[in-house]
This record gives structure tokens, sequence and C-alpha cells, in this order.
């Protein structure tokens, strides 16, 4: 086990947390939309989205647009994960999906229970894989990474059983491998300290695996896979992020020299690391410009005029 643990549960960015409030606005497109008086004072904010869609009682670490019939005529929906028991009215386990063509939100089995739901992805046959720090959903025991069938959660080859471990973030692979990383020693049965590579049949390490946790994993436009998190030693020049070379981890540049919590890659194929991920913006510093000028500054809170606790690094589109 490592000797320093972030108390940042894995990547929360793609989610949105009014703390305080029960009810949690998604959208499926959100925009800020300023409009300015003559004076700054008069500078009025309105959110606008899809609707007022009635939330979940809890925090949403991740979320992920997911067509559960692939090709099929269905509608895509919107799941969310984190740690919450209900989504509107409908009790659902830290996991949920909200339907635009129905525009009702409903739970998916039996949820994931007995720790939270941090990252989301799509395998290559269309199912959806959640991990986490989970340990069950139902009565079956499935441990920090799960996929559903259609019908059930079911474990993907074994996890990470260790109470204190868990999965943070995953990102498929462009021959459609699942790549996990977390704080875990072991995954699956095999010797993966902290990232792990799923092939269809089995996990293995990548490499010489990396040296504490990871909380953030991207794929380049050239395939290369990155990690991101705090493992600072081990890697020269620098750590805290790492590419894979095919045949070991390298240092990416000169590396970064503090804890990395979320990395992307934009739409120009540039790297980032996500600056607004996990930030609160009733005490974050923010000017609001409408048309390049200044219309407000000042905290989260009074500029967007709503006590929101944090909004996403990324917006669903």
């Amino acid at each position: 086990m490592a000797s320093t643990q972030s108390s940042v549960p894995g990547r929360m960015a793609t989610a949105a947390h009014f703390a305080g409030n029960p009810f949690l606005t998604v959208a499926r497109t959100l925009a800020i939309a300023a409009s300015c008086g003559a004076a700054i004072a008069q500078c009025a904010t309105t959110i606008h989205g899809s609707g007022s869609i009635p939330g979940v009682d809890g925090p949403v670490w991740t979320s992920l647009e997911w067509d559960p019939d692939g090709a099929g005529p269905a509608t895509p929906v919107l799941v969310v994960g984190g740690n919450f028991r209900a989504a509107g009215s409908v009790a659902a386990t830290n996991i949920a999906v909200w339907n635009p063509a129905t525009t009702a939100w409903s739970a998916i089995g039996d949820g994931l229970a007995n720790g939270d739901v941090r990252s989301l992805a799509i395998l290559p046959n269309g199912e959806l894989v959640a991990g986490g720090a989970f340990s069950a959903s139902g009565n079956s025991s499935i441990s920090r990474v799960a996929r559903w069938n259609g019908t059930t959660w079911q474990s993907l080859g074994g996890g990470t059983p260790a109470a204190n471990h868990w999965v943070a973030d995953m990102v498929t692979m462009p021959n459609g491998d699942l790549v996990v990383g977390g704080f875990f020693q072991g995954f699956g049965g095999s010797s993966a300290n902290y990232v792990a590579r799923w092939n269809g049949t089995a996990w293995s390490a990548i490499g010489n695996n990396l040296f504490d946790q990871v909380d953030s994993l991207a794929v380049l436009q050239n395939g290369d896979l990155v990690a991101a998190g705090l493992f600072a030693n081990g890697l020269s020049p620098a750590g805290n992020i790492a590419r894979w070379t095919g045949s070991n981890w390298v240092s990416l540049g000169l590396g970064l020299n503090s804890y990395v919590e979320d990395i992307d890659v934009d739409a120009a194929g540039n790297l980032v690391e996500d600056p607004i991920s996990y930030r609160d913006l009733r005490t974050l510093g923010v000017v609001m410009e409408k048309n390049g000028e200044i219309c407000a500054i000042g905290a989260g809170a009074a500029v967007l005029g709503h006590p929101a606790a944090a909004i996403a690094g990324r917006v669903l589109k």
C-alpha cells in the first residue's frame, strides 16, 4: 500500500453537484448566458438547458452518454454515477439513467453498493462498465469494477477485493481493451498495480506498473495511453504523468511536480489538465464576460446568482 493517498476520490469531472440541495440539475446541453445592464450590479445570469430535471440526492462523479441498443431505434440515455440513493423519485444506488425520450430516471438493476461509482466506460460490444469503490450489487459481491449485461451487474474478471482499494478512471483503447486506473495492488488475479488492462478475457499488468495511485487516464490521437495521478517517484526526469510506449512507462516531457487529478484530450488533440475538476465555484474566483466585456467579477456563487457547488469541466452536448 502506498503511504500517501489523495482525499479526492478519483476523477470527478463531467458532473455537477449542488451541495446542500437534494436536487441536481442535469441537462444534455448547458450554457451560461449573461445579460448586462448599465451597471455590473445589474448583470443577470441564467442557466439554460433542456429544462429543469429533478436530480439525484448526492454527488455525481461521472456521466456518460450510452446507447443500450446500439444501432437500434432507442434514444441514447445519460448514465450518471456517484454517491447517491435516489434519482428523482426512483430508488437508485450510486448509478442511474436519465432517458430524454421519456424524461424519466430509472435504476440500473440493483445498483452498486458499499462504495461510490467513480468512472464509466463502454466496451466494444456496447456493454456498460462501471468502476469505483463499490463491492456489491444486490446479493452479489462485485469488487470495484462491474459490467451490465442487460439484466444484472456482473463482476468483470474479479477486480480488487481490498476494502481500501478503488478504481478512479477507465478508458477504452483503440483495439478494444479496457484500461483501469486507481489505487490497488493486484487486480483480477494479476500482478497489476495502480493500472490494469482487460483484454476481454483476463486482467494483466501494463509493463512494470506505476508507483502509486492513478486518478486519470487518456488516449492520445495516435493511440498512446497516458496516466496521471500521484506517482512522483520512479520516473525520470519527473513524475505524476506518464505515457505508455508499448513496452514501458516514460515521463511525459518534464512531467508535473504535483498531484494530477484529471486529464483530457481536447478537440485539437492536445492533452490538457482539467483545471475546473472538483472546484467549488462558490469560493473560486470567477470573471464572467459577454461579447468580450466583463459583466461580473467575484466568487462563483455571487456571479452565478445560485449556490451551486460545482460545475463540470465538460458539458454533455
